[in-house]
């Protein structure tokens, strides 16, 4: 059985029902003739964007999904029926699906008490959901970095939770991944043994007040952008090596700029510092020339994900079975990319 070590949830009207009415996103539908034309995707999209939460004066889009594309459905993606999402993960043979946020992937506010509010209920509603998968969904959970105290509360809650991880963006409150306004979150989570999870996101950024997400360079197919710069700054900054204990997750970024920024920094030779002595982990994609990425950095450091949910490019239901399929890898390589790292990472 393999571990899944990026999936998502979408979130819903349930995911906001711990915190403050007043402060809860609202959710809003158009119909396809209303949808100005300023929403589509691109300027020769024969689609728009049509469902929003509508939070902090802003509209943030609320992905509508094709079940095909996907491989989901609305119940499973939005974890209204756990027993349904699990009996997916029989099909795929996955044994654990580790779970990443869709919405909250992008920093959409710099009103700390919001954050607080909304990441406590955020994390309050997938904490419930995972334990109604008997350990088979694992949560990542969402830290309001806005706020130092709340930060390392919800840390201390996460750990109690169950929380495999903790998201962290490459790119936050104007902040480096290495700015020392973190490392009191960095020293707490490494006490605690819960890993630093950098998924591709995106920082805060407000171009227009109304539309600010839904223009093509806010997707979140240029959010990758954000690992790459987390990742240069912790290893520039020698974060691992005053952080020793704390694993570091690089994720949903691809994995074959590795060699590249080790070279740029000038460490390329003292990779091992790194990967894995340094415990840090990349989630590589079924496209790339792994083959090359692992002679280069080692077969230690890489796991893989599905992408679960979203159907973009980085969706792939049956990667790890095809990384067993390939035939430049070994066995003992694939097992380590399926399941060992994963388990290594999120300590499962």
């Amino acid at each position: 059985m393999y571990i899944d070590a990026d999936t998502h949830c979408d979130e819903c009207d349930d995911t906001w029902a711990f915190m403050p009415e007043i402060l809860r996103p609202t959710h809003i539908s158009l119909e396809a003739g209303e949808v100005p034309p300023w929403l589509k995707p691109d300027p020769g999209a024969s689609s728009a964007h049509s469902r929003f939460w509508f939070l902090d004066g802003k509209l943030a889009s609320h992905r509508e999904r094709d079940d095909n594309r996907s491989g989901t459905t609305v119940e499973t993606r939005e974890l209204l029926d756990v027993a349904a999402r699990v009996r997916d993960m029989d099909d795929l043979g996955i044994a654990i699906q580790v779970v990443y946020p869709t919405v909250l992937l992008n920093e959409l506010t710099r009103r700390p008490e919001l954050e607080v509010a909304l990441y406590a209920s955020y994390n309050e509603w997938l904490y419930r959901r995972c334990d109604e998968s008997g350990g088979r969904l694992r949560p990542v959970a969402m830290i309001p970095f806005g706020s130092m105290p709340d930060a390392l509360a919800e840390l201390r809650k996460a750990k109690d939770r169950g929380a495999v991880g903790f998201f962290k963006r490459g790119v936050e409150w104007e902040r480096s991944a290495s700015d020392p306004y973190f490392f009191p979150a960095y020293e707490l989570a490494q006490d605690l043994d819960l890993p630093l999870c950098m998924h591709s996101s995106l920082p805060f950024a407000t171009i227009d007040p109304h539309f600010s997400r839904v223009r093509p360079v806010f997707t979140l197919g240029f959010g990758g952008v954000t690992v790459l710069q987390g990742f240069y700054a912790l290893v520039a900054d020698a974060i691992p090596a005053r952080f020793p204990k704390l694993r570091i997750g690089l994720v949903e970024a691809g994995s074959t700029w590795i060699p590249y920024l080790l070279d740029t920094l000038q460490v390329f030779k003292d990779r091992d510092r790194y990967f894995p002595d340094r415990h840090m982990f990349v989630s590589c994609e079924t496209g790339e020339d792994l083959r090359y990425v692992l002679d280069q950095a080692g077969d230690r450091s890489f796991f893989v994900g599905t992408d679960y949910t979203h159907g973009d490019r980085a969706s792939v239901m049956n990667a790890h079975r095809m990384v067993f399929e390939r035939d430049d890898i070994s066995r003992e390589s694939a097992e380590r990319l399926t399941s060992l790292n994963a388990k290594q990472f999120y300590n499962l």
